[in-house]
């Protein structure tokens, strides 16, 4: 996979402004782990992109990552990527994250509620 491109659950964190550590906006270095992902792929030779960057005419290998499940998440399920899930809200918080049809979706999830992870 050359190419990753990260589903943000808010429009706001697009135009790669999640991976800006200089941005006003990343209060409390909010970004700072975003911007380090970025960095990580980037010297793995994967390039890490919002996805409004995406172009449905690449036809090169991507992948989506997801940060938690937006609420559009259907639009972004076909055959042609992998998607990996990164949950990282409680179901309290965030309760689509865990309704267990959506995960098929994904072909590895990440989370910090070990009561989920399968052995």
């Amino acid at each position: 996979m050359e190419k990753l491109f990260l589903v943000c659950i808010s429009d706001y964190y697009y135009k790669n402004k999640i991976f800006n550590i200089d941005s006003p906006t990343n209060r409390d270095d909010y970004y700072y782990p975003y911007y380090l992902l970025k960095k990580k792929f980037n010297e793995l030779g994967v390039s890490l992109n919002t996805y409004d960057y995406f172009n449905e005419n690449n036809k090169k290998a991507y992948g989506l990552l997801f940060f938690d499940i937006p609420k559009n998440v259907e639009k972004y399920f076909n055959d042609d990527h992998e998607s990996y899930l990164v949950i990282s809200e409680s179901t309290i918080v965030h309760p689509i994250n865990w309704k267990i049809e959506l995960h098929k979706h994904f072909k590895k999830i990440f989370t910090w509620n070990d009561d989920f992870v399968k052995g």
